[in-house]
């Protein structure tokens, strides 16, 4: 059994928790498996009564089109960005490899050359332990106060996002919820896997969606790829790459 708590009712956010814990739940491999989410504000006698249905109940695990179905639907090509956004974008990396290239860097950097061809200027942040530290946070902040679109680019981990994407998205919303007047800002996520079927990220991009809409970002759509160790090290717009793309 598995329960999330949330401050306040919402719905969506409720329904990734319970895909979430579903999928991690199929990895176990349990006789019967369910999952609730319940309200802070709940009553005693309300989770008492909620609790007891859930020790009686047996969940369908979500294989499938029931996790594909989260994936946010593309958003409509053509809308016109905030006037008042800078042309900064701001790449966050948070793939856990930071020693060599990785599949998260390679598509990440391809982006911002490419932003960077049409006038954009740019920085990139790949996530580190000092994350965890004031001054980690600090930098972070900066990068994002700094940028009017925010590219946070990741491999798939355990259904959803690595711990130091989670820790970036946390501190990211206090920031904003701690100001007053926060500014406009636009979020696109990009999430790899290593599974053929692009519908293993629906989970991961509907938490990042959720994210920004929590934290008063205009979501501005993501990208899931299957297959992302093809990619490989080597940059995009290496001739075999080129090859790779077109043929696919």
């Amino acid at each position: 059994m598995v329960v999330g708590v949330e401050r306040h009712p919402n719905s969506h956010e409720a329904l990734i928790f319970k895909t979430l814990a579903g999928r991690n739940a199929i990895n176990l491999h349990p006789p019967t498996y369910a999952t609730e989410v319940v309200v802070a504000t709940d009553s005693a006698d309300t989770l008492r009564r909620r609790f007891e249905a859930l020790l009686a109940r047996s969940d369908a695990l979500p294989f499938g089109e029931s996790a594909a179905s989260l994936m946010p639907p593309p958003v409509v090509s053509g809308v016109a960005a905030d006037p008042n956004s800078p042309r900064r974008a701001l790449l966050i990396v948070g793939s856990p490899k930071t020693n060599s290239p990785s599949t998260s860097s390679v598509l990440g950097s391809y982006l911002l050359e490419r932003l960077g061809d049409r006038g954009w200027e740019t920085e990139s942040l790949t996530l580190r332990a000092s994350l965890r530290r004031e001054e980690g946070e600090a930098a972070l902040v900066a990068s994002t106060d700094r940028a009017g679109l925010i590219l946070l680019v990741f491999p798939l981990y355990a259904d959803a996002l690595p711990f130091l994407v989670t820790k970036a998205l946390a501190v990211i919303s206090a920031h904003r919820r701690a100001s007053a007047t926060p500014t406009p800002k636009r979020l696109v996520a990009i999430v790899n896997s290593g599974f053929p079927e692009t519908h293993q990220n629906a989970v991961a991009l509907a938490i990042c969606q959720e994210f920004a809409a929590q934290s008063g970002l205009a979501w501005s759509g993501g990208l899931a790829l299957g297959g992302g160790g093809m990619v490989g090290e080597q940059p995009l717009t290496v001739a075999s790459a080129r090859g790779y793309l077109s043929s696919t």
